[in-house]
């Protein structure tokens, strides 16, 4: 299933469900526009969800010193989660301490970038199964924003996928995505900007599940090595 996590842009919304009551992100109405930008000071003012993403160990690469780290598993990662909406459109802030930035350059490939992914289920509401949350499955598919840092900027990518390597690209109704990391702060912020309602998807219905993603360049992780809430 996905994690125990949603996400509401109605204030009031009622949770029939008491154990979602803790991790209920409220999502902020804002009067003004809603800007792709990671640096924008706004984005520090919205009340910040607490949330803690642990190692998915289910998928083992060809890898002997990824694999190696996986073992090694690390403590959960803390992902501070912030929201708006006006009425256009949603943002998404993620935000998590890492002591290095790590950006996936054009040539290597064997160095990997940081990044960040956010999920949400295609289909979902009363009497429908929530997917499995790493990646979806066959019969509850999820739509994918992913952020990556690379060396000239990030990118970000829309995926729509079924399972484990089901991912493809997809046009989800036009998302706008940013990352930085502040170096003084040794922080990453990543900023995703989609309409309330993209390609039949209505964010507006009360409860939206979410999950979360994060990976370290530092621990090799990528694809499916990666922390997950």
């Amino acid at each position: 299933m996905i994690a125990a996590l949603a996400l509401t842009l109605l204030a009031g919304t009622p949770a029939d469900d008491r154990f979602l009551d803790s991790e209920v992100i409220d999502a902020v109405r804002v009067p003004g526009a809603l800007v792709a930008d990671a640096s924008a000071a706004p984005w520090a003012r919205l009340p910040a969800t607490r949330v803690l993403l642990a190692p998915q160990r289910t998928i083992r690469l060809n890898d002997r010193d990824a694999n190696e780290a996986l073992d090694v598993a690390p403590a959960p990662r803390a992902l501070d989660v912030r929201a708006a909406w006006n009425d256009r459109d949603l943002a998404i802030v993620l935000e998590w301490r890492d002591q290095t930035e790590d950006r996936a350059p054009t040539t290597d490939t064997d160095v990997f970038g940081d990044a960040a992914a956010i999920e949400l289920p295609l289909a979902f509401g009363q009497g429908q199964r929530l997917p499995y949350i790493g990646m979806g499955d066959a019969d509850a598919p999820v739509m994918l924003y992913l952020q990556r840092a690379i060396a000239s900027g990030s990118l970000g990518r829309e995926l729509v996928a079924a399972g484990f390597g089901s991912s493809t690209r997809s046009s989800l109704g036009g998302a706008r995505m940013a990352m930085r990391y502040d170096v003084a702060a040794h922080t990453w912020r990543a900023v995703l900007v989609r309409p309330l309602a993209a390609s039949g998807h209505d964010v507006r219905a009360g409860l939206v599940p979410v999950a979360f993603a994060l990976w370290d360049g530092a621990r090799k992780e990528r694809g499916n090595l990666r922390m997950k809430h």
